[in-house]
């Protein structure tokens, strides 16, 4: 698919997880991506994949990086902030970005991704005293009885940023399975 041909995009913490799924459909979908990390993967298989060192906690560096990628690349269309990121503020940042830079043209969005099957998730699995109980509860939590792929987050993620969603602005999308639609429970339920 070519959704995203001649288009930039920046993907903050594109090295592995979500930003790396991410990272690689936008450039499957046509797109060069930048992956700015702080951890530099190699793509062999995906020659559009760039990296820039980015440690996106520095305020100063996140526009070094995004001044310079727009300089080298002649524009920045996409940027994917996955890399440190804080459901409330981000929810907040998305909703005045879209406010205050629409007349430009510029949208913003954010997805809420409930629990998704990474590495993270698995570490977290392992670090409890029984791993397959605690991912048997979360997964049985879920109405759809399974977790979220990565490639999931990715390909929404992909139509989001492009033409196809240009009236999508200025919300969040949650991608939970259904985890939180109008139900209210504890991790205690049985």
């Amino acid at each position: 698919m070519t959704r995203h041909a001649g288009k930039v995009a920046l993907v903050t913490g594109a090295s592995r997880g979500i930003g790396e799924s991410i990272a690689r459909r936008l450039a499957s979908d046509g797109a060069h991506v930048v992956n700015a990390s702080i951890i530099d993967p190699t793509y062999p298989d995906v020659p559009s994949i760039t990296f820039e060192q980015l440690d996106v906690t520095a305020p100063e560096a996140v526009r070094e990086v995004i001044g310079r990628v727009a300089s080298d690349h002649g524009r920045l269309d996409i940027l994917v902030n996955n890399a440190g990121v804080e459901v409330e503020k981000s929810v907040q940042l998305t909703r005045c970005i879209a406010l205050d830079h629409a007349a430009a043209g510029v949208r913003s969005v954010a997805i809420c991704p409930g629990y998704v099957r990474t590495e993270m998730l698995e570490h977290y699995y392992q670090s409890q005293p029984d791993p397959r109980a605690v991912r048997d509860a979360v997964t049985s939590r879920h109405p759809l009885r399974r977790l979220c792929e990565p490639d999931e987050v990715a390909s929404f993620a992909s139509w989001l940023a492009s033409e196809e969603a240009g009236f999508a602005s200025g919300q969040p999308y949650i991608l939970d399975g259904a985890l939180t639609t109008g139900r209210a429970f504890t991790w205690n339920d049985k």
